[in-house]
């Protein structure tokens, strides 16, 4: 009964997917039915099972489906199973594989520039739309918090008393990663200050500053166009709810579940049919038109996030090539080409 009622499961999928996009698949698997099917075909040969004399095995579909779910929910596999009629220690099987799958066929969904005209049009798109020059890319870094690996002491013990392993991404101007690297033990990362300030690495000017002094409204200029990543993040918790809560789940397990939501990211966000379900309206900041203030996007009032820990902000001296850098940017905000006509007012 249990396999019977897996192949009903599967007919009900194969049909809904079909017969009826309008239905509530997509927010189910939080993808059109269209680039689910893709996925299917795109990724086959990856993972396809044969079966066997004593069992049938998983479809493709029914394995792209779990993953999806429990990306989209992070439902514990226990649930999973009587939603699919598929046993937990197969899902725990199935989410992995399916996970690896999706990284091998969406690879080229996430690649830094390669020549200097598409790092170039990076900075194009981030004066044009932020207002901001020379700027490549709009990086940060969070904790994803995850149980206590067997015998690793305090490898993965992070500053807030969790254990974690830290993702560390590069974001352009249209809110798609260019890089990511997940995986770093969470110890490591409370060592340094992974974001100081730098000749090729803006940070704000410390400390309280006069409104419309040049400090404030360099970090006004600074914090419009690091929302970018912000928002990122933001939307990457909101859809795929398995990053906000603890991962229980071995290291490389866990890695491989972020990599697969921040390929997943790039690939909706291309995709047509999918981007105005996982970007629905009003998810990301935007401004109002005639004052140019921020209106939060509606990621931003879901409960805070236990799961997306920020990077602990160690202080370090800045070199001062880095602090002329910063200092010739703040200089040219105040010039007639540099300055916008709302910041005064804003910052």
């Amino acid at each position: 009964p249990f396999l019977q009622r897996r192949n009903e499961e599967t007919n009900r999928f194969g049909e809904e997917i079909k017969v009826d996009p309008l239905s509530g698949f997509k927010n189910f698997t939080r993808i059109s039915c269209e680039d689910f099917e893709l996925l299917v075909n795109a990724f086959s040969p990856h993972i396809a099972k044969q079966d066997t004399n004593y069992r049938k095995c998983v479809p493709v579909s029914i394995r792209l489906a779990i993953t999806l779910r429990y990306l989209a929910t992070g439902d514990y596999f226990a649930s999973l199973m009587y939603l699919f009629k598929v046993s937990k220690e197969l899902i725990a099987r199935i989410v992995p594989e399916t996970c690896k799958g999706l990284i091998s066929v969406l690879k080229e969904n996430i690649k830094m520039p390669k020549t200097a005209e598409e790092w170039m049009l990076i900075e194009r798109q981030f004066e044009k739309h932020w207002n901001f020059p020379h700027c490549i890319g709009a990086m940060d870094g969070k904790h994803i918090v995850i149980q206590a690996p067997n015998n690793t002491g305090s490898d993965f013990f992070n500053y807030k008393g969790d254990f974690s392993i830290v993702l560390l991404a590069l974001v352009d101007a249209n809110y798609k990663f260019t890089y990511i690297d997940v995986g770093c033990k969470g110890r490591i990362s409370d060592g340094d200050d992974a974001f100081a300030l730098d000749m090729n690495l803006m940070k704000p000017y410390p400390g309280q500053h006069d409104k419309r002094s040049k400090e404030r409204i360099f970090n006004y200029r600074l914090s419009r166009a690091r929302r970018i990543v912000e928002n990122v993040f933001g939307i990457l918790s909101a859809v795929f709810r398995v990053l906000r809560k603890p991962m229980l789940l071995a290291p490389e397990k866990a890695q491989l579940i972020t990599l697969t939501c921040c390929y997943l990211h790039n690939f909706l966000m291309t995709q047509k049919s999918s981007l105005q379900l996982y970007t629905s309206p009003g998810i990301f900041d935007t401004e109002n038109r005639i004052t140019h203030s921020a209106i939060d996007g509606s990621w931003r009032r879901d409960a805070p996030m236990a799961n997306l820990l920020p990077l602990r902000n160690i202080g370090r001296i800045p070199t001062g090539d880095a602090k002329d850098i910063r200092e010739e940017l703040a200089n040219y905000f105040q010039t007639d080409i540099g300055m916008v006509p709302w910041q005064e007012t804003l910052a």
